[in-house]
């Protein structure tokens, strides 16, 4: 008998944040596999499990999860953030592709969730979201959609600022940004799992020295202001207007 696979999102790394349904589905499972920085979060809800928590691509743990829960047990698969949010649920349900296996994705607070929290409220107007990270679209097209989205004076939220090959492809959109306008930033510096740094700042004193890779870049548009320790976008109202 089959068994299944939880997609399993934690929020930004705080217990706090997790969701009752996640905690339910991480109940539900005999094997989880996680990145080790994940796990002291769950130290109770982990305890009697088998935990696989070795370094593998996502291919690999997508595999392992298919075959073991084809072999009837319940796995979950842990990740950061919103699984279906540039994380696990992708990968896996292209691996899974047209195979029946019982699978759910539980959802957890994204990491832009997070962060436009802590800021503030930079997001009060549309905005686009972009990764920085190749493994899926060649660079040229990553830049031109961030150039695109600056142009169209949206506020623009970066994942994956820092790469392998260090941040230089940041830099490109940073400095395309300030050749537009003195935007207003906010980053969510993760300075190691659970803990984080706000920074509200603006694109010409950008602070590239305090960047790390789990950081979360926000640019703002041309309505977007600093106000004390917070990041605005307003989104003013008219009576009679609108919806």
């Amino acid at each position: 008998m089959a068994g299944k696979v939880y997609l399993i999102g934690l929020g930004p790394g705080t217990k706090e944040c997790i969701t009752p349904q996640s905690l339910a589905a991480v109940d539900a499972c005999s094997v989880i596999i996680s990145p080790p920085d994940a796990l002291p979060i769950l130290e109770k809800e982990l305890q009697g499990k088998v935990l696989i928590t070795e370094k593998m691509s996502p291919i690999a743990r997508s595999k392992r999860a298919i075959e073991m829960a084809e072999n009837g047990t319940v796995v979950g698969i842990l990740s950061v953030g919103h699984p279906g949010f540039y994380a696990v649920a992708t990968t896996f349900l292209d691996v899974l592709g047209d195979n029946e296996l019982d699978v759910e994705v539980i959802p957890g607070m994204t990491m832009l969730d997070y962060a436009s929290a802590k800021m503030g409220s930079p997001l009060g107007r549309d905005y686009s979201v972009i990764s920085l990270t190749d493994q899926a679209s060649p660079w040229d097209e990553i830049r031109s959609r961030a150039e695109r989205a600056i142009d169209a004076d949206m506020v623009t939220v970066i994942y994956n600022p820092i790469g392998k090959l260090g941040d230089g492809r940041l830099h490109e959109i940073v400095d395309y940004a300030r050749n537009i306008r003195n935007s207003v930033v906010g980053l969510l510096i993760c300075i190691e799992f659970g803990k984080e740094k706000i920074v509200i700042t603006d694109v010409e004193n950008f602070p590239f020295e305090e960047m790390t890779e789990a950081t979360l870049v926000i640019i703002g548009n041309s309505y977007t202001k600093k106000i004390g320790n917070r990041m605005l976008t307003p989104r003013p109202y008219a009576e009679g207007k609108g919806y």
